[in-house]
């Protein structure tokens, strides 16, 4: 399928959530995750089997469409819930619906791109900052997330200095996990960052972000792509 015809596919999607979206109904009886997995849930093994393929895979997309109601959420949380195939961030583009009532394919595109952008930026450096405040080891900065949740103190989330510091290690691991990309190689090159180990590229990095005020020269390379690949790099669900 070309790219014309995968936005067409989703310009119709959107436009039919857009106008098929109910209220939530709470007269429902509850059932626990387990139960629902255990006793609900209907197996897909078509699409199941699509879908573990996808994972396996390079590819960076994988468009999910169906009517309302049809379980395309739930076929995709199956994954992550019940056959623990894979761990990672499931966006709800659902919530930005009114973006997209527009006959314009390269802004849909590129809000998708956003939104995708900005949602893998705000988990990475949310585990950064988890792990900072917990003072975790360095080795389980970018998982530890999922392994137990520390209740934690809003004055703490909110501080300045915890915030500064979880930006510049963000960027630190920009310039080292996406040193295939000639853009991030320039600023290398420009500002003589190297190490020859990772702590030591790392802490080089970090001193030359800080002192020269990298932020905006490194965002400015980065795309919905490369964002995908350093939370591909960083986070490690083998070892979870």
């Amino acid at each position: 399928m070309d790219k014309d015809q995968t936005l067409r596919i989703l310009e119709d999607i959107f436009q039919y959530e857009a106008n098929n979206r109910n209220l939530e109904d709470d007269s429902h009886d509850k059932v626990t995750r387990e139960e629902f997995w255990r006793e609900l849930y209907v197996p897909r093994e078509n699409e199941e089997n699509i879908l573990k393929q996808y994972l396996k895979s390079n590819c960076t997309f994988l468009f999910v469409s169906g009517h309302v109601g049809c379980g395309k959420s739930t076929l995709i949380r199956s994954s992550f819930e019940k056959y623990n195939l894979c761990k990672g961030l499931i966006i709800d583009l659902s919530i930005h619906i009114d973006k997209f009532l527009i006959d314009d394919q390269s802004f849909i595109t590129k809000t998708i791109e956003n939104i995708l952008s900005d949602a893998v930026k705000s988990y990475i450096k949310s585990n950064i900052k988890y792990s900072i405040i917990n003072q975790l080891p360095h080795e389980d900065m970018y998982y530890a997330i999922d392994k137990t949740i520390i209740s934690i103190d809003p004055e703490k989330w909110n501080d300045h200095s915890v915030n500064q510091k979880s930006t510049d290690i963000f960027y630190a691991q920009c310039l080292l996990n996406l040193s295939y990309d000639e853009s991030i190689l320039a600023i290398h090159r420009k500002y003589g960052i190297s190490g020859n180990a990772k702590d030591e590229f790392l802490i080089n990095a970090l001193n030359i972000i800080k002192d020269n005020n990298l932020y905006k020269e490194i965002e400015e390379q980065l795309n919905y792509q490369m964002y995908i690949n350093l939370l591909r790099n960083l986070y490690s669900p083998e070892r979870s």
